[in-house]
């Protein structure tokens, strides 16, 4: 392996680690919004005081969705375009995969 493949590949790795993660980013604020709101709900149930409170966490909860899912799209874009220019220099077949793998992935949760 070459210098320039080798860092063609070291590239593509860490640009299919941030969709990765980016989706994994989507997932936790999914799921921190599910906590949140079912937290809400059951505060308004006992009448707790912290009502406003649970429903400012619900609503910050809620905003890193669509954050999340810019950053998804923006580092999906990013490493597509990576493929598409520097496909033929890479000749790791298992990370082009992942990297196939991680578009895939990315256009799953987002439903496009």
């Amino acid at each position: 392996m070459s210098k320039s493949q080798s860092a063609a590949a070291k590239t593509l790795s860490i640009k299919t680690n941030a969709v990765l993660r980016n989706i994994k980013d989507l997932q936790y604020a999914l799921k921190e919004t599910e906590t949140e709101t079912a937290r809400l709900e059951k505060m308004k149930e006992e009448n707790s005081d912290k009502v406003s409170q649970q429903e400012n966490v619900v609503a910050e909860a809620k905003m890193m969705i669509p954050n999340a899912k810019n950053r998804i799209r923006a580092s999906s874009k990013d490493l597509s375009e990576y493929l598409e220019k520097e496909r033929a220099a890479i000749d790791d077949a298992e990370l082009l995969e992942k990297a196939s793998g991680a578009l895939t992935q990315a256009n799953e949760v987002l439903g496009e």
